[in-house]
């Protein structure tokens, strides 16, 4: 920490502690920094020097990729050690998927690429469903039963894939 007065460098403690606590408060698993590293795509040396307060040389793009990391608001690392608050990123209301579900438009629903109901996978289980569909050639059923979630039915699937198909093309600004 050589080259900083005693304030800045107790800031910079000040914020490295902090983000340990965030890490583990963020997911159980990643009290262990190098868990956070695997799962956040951050170097470990990186989150290692920040939160060790190591060294105060970070450049924008990599605070703002700490800061994304970290789900914290955006500049929040630098007002901080400015003498500003911590801000995190306020949590994401959850929305349950029979919410997104009625929210689907009839006509957003694509047509055509289903070719099987739920009685061609009643009694599979879902690698058999996959395979499945993999046999009859139906890349986007194969996908559908590839999502874990047991409770959904068939019909719930393609409405979710139809849905996540539907936000897709919309953010990027395609007719869906």
């Amino acid at each position: 920490m050589a080259g900083r007065n005693d304030d800045e460098g107790g800031r910079w403690r000040e914020l490295g502690n902090l983000l340990k606590q965030r890490r583990a408060l963020l997911d159980p698993r990643w009290r262990n920094r190098r868990a956070f590293a695997d799962d956040s795509r951050l170097d470990y040396r990186l989150i290692y020097d920040i939160e060790e307060a190591r060294r105060p040389n970070f450049g924008i793009t990599t605070l703002t990729a700490i800061e994304t990391a970290y789900r914290l608001k955006p500049g929040s690392i630098s007002a901080f050690l400015e003498g500003g608050e911590f801000e995190s990123v306020p949590a994401a209301p959850t929305v349950g998927l029979a919410d997104i579900l009625e929210t689907l438009r009839p006509d957003r629903i694509p047509k055509n690429h289903y070719k099987s109901t739920d009685a061609d996978y009643e009694g599979r289980t879902r690698s058999e469903r996959i395979a499945f569909a993999v046999s009859r050639g139906l890349v986007h059923e194969a996908a559908i039963w590839a999502d874990p979630d047991e409770k959904l039915t068939y019909a719930q699937r393609r409405l979710w894939v139809a849905y996540l198909r539907w936000r897709i093309m919309e953010s990027v600004g395609l007719p869906a």
